[in-house]
C-alpha cells in the first residue's frame, strides 16, 4: 500500500491524523484479505481468493461432460516449465513482450509457480500465475485492476460460454463494513473455473482454473510438511 505523507508545517498534529488515517485503511483492507484467507480459499496459495458466499448460488447449466479448455494463453495442459515459458513468449504480441512481459519462478512446497504480465486487450492487462506439480502445469490463476471486472467478465463468457453456476458474495472487513463481491463458475470432467469480482485484495479481480490433480497435490504436500513438522517438536 501507497504510504501516508505526514506534513512539516505542523508535525504533532498532522502525523496524528496521517497514523489514524493509514491506520483505519490498513484495518480495512487486512480486514478483508484476512477474512477471506481464513474462510476457505478455493486455491491454497498466496495468490488464492477464498469463497464467502452467503447468496444461494444460480445454477444455469450442468458441469460439462468434456474435459473443457485443452490449454490456458497458449499453454497446453501438462505442459513441462520450459515449455510453457516458450508458449507464453510465442502467444504474447509485440506490445505485451515490450511492456508486460516476464517469468519470475519459485518453488511452492507442491512444485512450482512461474508468473508473467500479459495483456488481455490494447487497454485490460492481468497478470498470471502459472502452477506446476512434478513439472507439469495442472493450475493457474489470474489478477486483474478490479475495475475492469466487467470486461473480463464478458471476456470469459465469450470465450468459454454460459457459466455453470453464478453468485453473490458478501464481504465484511475488520471494522464491520459489507459489500457484495459477484462471481462465475465453469466446471468440466476434472476441472473448474472460477472468477470473484474481488480477489485477495481490495483493488484486484481474480480468477483460477485448476484440475482436480492439483487440489491433491496441495492437500498431499500440505500433509507431508505437517509431518515434517511434527517430527520436528
Amino acid at each position: 500500500m501507497r504510504g501516508v505523507k505526514t506534513a512539516e508545517a505542523h508535525p504533532a498534529r498532522e502525523t496524528r491524523t496521517g497514523l489514524l488515517t493509514a491506520g483505519f485503511f490498513a484495518v480495512f483492507v487486512v480486514g478483508i484479505v484476512l477474512g477471506r484467507l481464513t474462510a476457505g480459499a478455493k486455491l491454497p496459495t498466496k495468490q488464492g481468493p477464498a469463497a464467502l458466499a452467503n447468496a444461494a448460488p444460480v445454477v444455469v447449466d450442468s458441469p460439462r461432460v468434456d474435459s473443457g479448455p485443452t490449454e490456458f494463453y497458449g499453454v497446453a495442459w501438462g505442459s513441462s516449465e520450459k515449455s510453457a515459458r516458450r508458449s507464453v513468449w510465442d502467444k504474447s504480441d509485440a506490445t505485451s513482450r515490450r511492456l508486460y512481459f516476464g517469468w519470475d519462478c519459485y518453488s511452492e512446497a507442491y512444485g512450482r509457480t512461474c508468473s508473467h504480465n500479459y495483456a488481455m486487450s490494447n487497454k485490460v492487462s492481468a497478470t498470471a500465475h502459472y502452477h506446476f506439480v512434478k513439472d507439469t502445469f495442472q493450475a493457474v490463476n489470474i489478477e486483474w485492476a478490479q475495475y475492469n471486472w466487467s470486461f473480463v467478465r464478458a471476456a470469459f463468457k465469450k470465450r468459454f460460454g454460459a457459466p455453470t453456476q453464478t453468485g453473490v458474495q458478501t464481504l465484511q472487513n475488520a471494522m464491520g463494513a459489507t459489500f457484495t463481491s459477484e462471481w462465475d463458475e465453469w466446471r468440466w470432467a476434472g476441472k473448474t473455473l472460477t472468477i470473484w469480482e474481488y480477489g485477495s485484495k481490495i483493488d484486484e479481480g481474480a480468477g483460477v482454473m485448476k484440475a482436480e490433480a492439483f487440489d491433491k497435490a496441495v492437500a498431499g504436500a500440505r500433509e507431508n510438511a505437517l509431518k515434517d513438522a511434527a517430527a520436528k517438536f
